[in-house]
């Protein structure tokens, strides 16, 4: 592995540690709220957002990729002199 590339191993693990711990939160909310029959138990799986509602999370989630777009390619190595990099980060 590459020291560019194991740069990234932390910042990764670290990331899927937070995404997990929001998953077991949002289980144990939808089971709470199912439990207390505030919300069906399929409630949150069936939703179907209004146009509106899906206009904003489509934007912020636009507005989220991006930063981090920014920031990974803030934080990259520059290639090499010669060589040419053809991935792009959208």
């Amino acid at each position: 592995m590459s020291t560019a590339s194991a740069d990234w191993v932390p910042a990764f693990l670290a990331m899927a540690r937070e995404l997990w711990v929001l998953r077991d939160r949002q289980r144990v909310l939808e089971t709470l709220l199912a439990e207390r029959d505030v919300v069906a138990a399929r409630a949150v799986d069936l939703y179907q957002p209004s146009p509106q509602l899906q206009a904003q999370i489509d934007a912020e989630c636009r507005e989220f990729i991006q930063r981090l777009a920014t920031e990974i390619r803030s934080a990259a190595p520059e290639p090499a002199a010669g060589t040419t990099h053809n991935s792009t980060v959208p």
